[in-house]
């Protein structure tokens, strides 16, 4: 923790301590005999409470994640409640009239210092000192015009090429095997126009992930013979109930479809979702030790694994909130030092630093293909647009195209007509855009690729309001990060909007696709049925007689629920029927649901019979068991 914070904190608290002695001190000899006792009570409860908060403070300075497991989560908010409410009492007993203008001119201050800065909550690993990423120059795939700004474009887009070609080419010796040499760079130099250079080296770029897709495909199937299945993973938010449950999930598919001679982490290509699932997930991708997977050997090691996601994260969480970020409003400036930091501090401690890996440390897994690759998406606060981590090339998936019929150009529909199939292959030709949808992370900070954790990132993938900060980049104009929740909770818009940029080498490479989704909670039956059962609305109906305050609210939370929920089932059934043509006795694309069927808090904090009750979920006779089989007969299908 920053000197100046603690500084100011202790300060602060000796200063209202002494104050309130004096003050107590004062007007004890001014009261009346019968009133003594009780104001000198009140000063030395005061003293007393600010007393032990610095003890408090004090632990937690010495051990950040060790030593505030001394403090329940509960003491330190009541202790905190108790210092306001001791305040308040102060203040309206000392200064009477003066009260109210004190205490606005606190909020005031807070508010002012804590807007003083656009870069309040910082991130360890980037740097908010020097020069400041210019979001003006952050779109990289925007229209180049011949002029001036296309140089400055084009220099840009260059660059991102030649640092994917020479990842790629460190990460891929060779093309194929038994070729020699590396991945043969592309000329660019003696295209016609900005235009078509700005075309080519997205198309450039496009045919790099194509190259560590036949990687994969190589991997899997070495002598050509035969095609292989792909499985994509979605996992939901819902804090550590999601995160054990996704781990456990991920774990169980490993051993179950193993003991059937299935490389399931080979199989899985790419995994993506929303707050604690994406910790589950994450956690089981950055552990694979290599193709054999994490050799489970009994159902207690799956167990095993899958307990050290649900370990107390919140506590610490709820210390560096009530010692740390409350009085640190008083302090200008920006720091890294916050309750996120605690929360990557936790997962730190308790996952033997599985997560302290960057993503260039996951990349040669990912290029063998028997690691899967991740993408985290958290939200920007200020338009909604995603922010895509991963070691993937993923611009295509951060923009809409198509024909506009005030900006369509001749080449556009040229090239439209020149094509033999109406595939998504032309997402790369000359179409308008519609909109632009997210950015890339590595993109707009390339040098951060072999220093950024991914445990920072799967921090921000999971900043549940007030539990976790919004975090901010070193972006001109300040952006500011959320959890992806907020965009999909699912996860699976960008794993369907994945496919659908890739349909023709999936189409042509594999003999199947399988989207596994793994929610925290049981929402298949609500989703197949507008029916609904009484506990499913008796709270709705006894507050019937509010319904015109709470109504606008319920809607609300109805639909940031439904609008993902639908939205994706809505994207599955164009995925179904683009490479589902025909029906055959066994579809090219299927998904497939594994839903936890306890019901859980959402927090940080599971215990020991929440975990357990969280892992009953594949009991003999229960959906997901039977959701295991069909899986496992897919994989083992011609």
């Amino acid at each position: 923790v920053p000197q100046t914070h603690a500084a100011v904190v202790v300060l602060l608290g000796l200063w209202v301590g002494v104050a309130g002695a004096y003050a107590g001190a004062v007007r004890f000899e001014d009261a009346a005999p019968e009133h003594r006792l009780v104001h000198g009570l009140a000063a030395a409860s005061l003293g007393c409470f600010f007393l032990a908060y610095h003890v408090l403070l004090m632990v937690c300075l010495i051990s950040p994640v060790g030593g505030a497991l001394l403090v329940s989560p509960a003491v330190a908010l009541c202790l905190l409640l108790t210092l306001v409410v001791a305040g308040h009492g102060f203040l309206k007993f000392h200064f009477g009239g003066w009260y109210t203008a004190i205490a606005v001119l606190v909020v005031a201050l807070a508010i002012g210092v804590a807007g003083f800065t656009g870069y309040r909550h910082q991130l360890n690993g980037l740097d908010y000192g020097g020069k400041l990423f210019d979001l003006e120059l952050a779109d990289f795939q925007m229209e180049a015009a011949e002029g001036g700004e296309s140089k400055e474009l084009l220099s840009k887009l260059q660059f991102s090429y030649d640092r994917l070609h020479n990842r790629y080419t460190a990460l891929y010796p060779l093309v194929e095997p038994g070729q020699k040499g590396p991945i043969e760079r592309k000329n660019l130099s003696t295209v016609p126009t900005a235009k078509t250079e700005q075309q080519e080296l997205r198309l450039a770029m496009k045919d790099l992930e194509d190259k560590r897709l036949d990687r994969w495909k190589m991997a899997l199937v070495p002598d050509k013979k035969g095609k292989p299945k792909l499985a994509i993973v979605t996992a939901t938010g819902g804090g550590s109930r999601s995160a054990i449950w996704t781990a456990y999930t991920l774990a169980k598919l490993e051993r179950e479809l193993g003991a059937a001679n299935i490389k399931f982490p080979s199989n899985v290509r790419l995994i993506t979702g929303a707050s604690g699932g994406m910790l589950g997930a994450a956690y089981y991708t950055a552990t694979l030790p290599g193709p054999q997977g994490h050799g489970f050997k009994s159902e207690a090691d799956v167990e095993a694994f899958a307990r050290k996601v649900s370990q107390d994260a919140l506590t610490p969480v709820c210390q560096r909130l009530v010692f740390f970020d409350l009085p640190g409003v008083f302090v200008p400036g920006g720091t890294a030092h916050d309750r996120g930091e605690a929360l990557e501090n936790a997962w730190t401690e308790y996952l033997d630093g599985a997560l302290d890996t960057s993503f260039a440390g996951l990349a040669k897994g990912e290029a063998e293909g028997w690691r899967p690759s991740l993408v985290l998406s958290p939200m920007l606060v200020e338009d909604g647009r995603r922010v895509l981590f991963s070691n993937l090339y993923l611009s295509p998936l951060t923009e809409t195209t198509g024909s506009f019929l005030t900006a369509d150009t001749a080449a556009g529909v040229q090239a439209a007509k020149s094509k033999q199939t109406p595939r998504p292959k032309g997402r790369f030709l000359d179409w308008p855009r519609y909109s632009v949808t997210g950015m890339e992370f590595f993109q707009m900070f390339p040098d951060t690729w072999s220093s950024f954790k991914l445990g920072t990132a799967v921090r921000l993938n999971a900043s549940f309001p007030y539990v976790s900060p919004i975090a901010a980049l070193p972006t001109n104009p300040p952006r500011h990060l959320v959890d992806a929740g907020y965009y999909d909770n699912y996860g699976v818009n960008l794993a369907a909007w994945w496919i659908y940029q890739n349909y023709d080498w999936l189409a042509d490479n594999t003999s199947g696709i399988a989207l596994i989704q793994i929610r925290d909670v049981t929402t298949e039956r609500k989703r197949v049925s507008p029916v609904t059962r009484p506990e499913d609305h008796k709270v709705w109906d006894l507050e019937r007689g509010l319904e015109g305050i709470i109504g606008p609210l319920t809607g609300a939370g109805s639909a940031f629920q439904a609008t993902a929920s639908f939205r994706n089932d809505e994207q599955l059934q164009v995925l179904h029927d683009w490479f589902n043509d025909a029906p055959p006795a066994r579809p090219f694309f299927t998904t497939v649901v594994f839903e936890c069927q306890a019901s859980l808090a959402l927090s940080w904090y599971l215990s020991d019979s929440d975990i357990a009750e969280a892992m009953k979920g594949f009991g003999q006779g229960s959906a997901n068991e039977f959701a295991l089989t069909k899986l496992r007969e897919w994989f083992k299908s011609e």
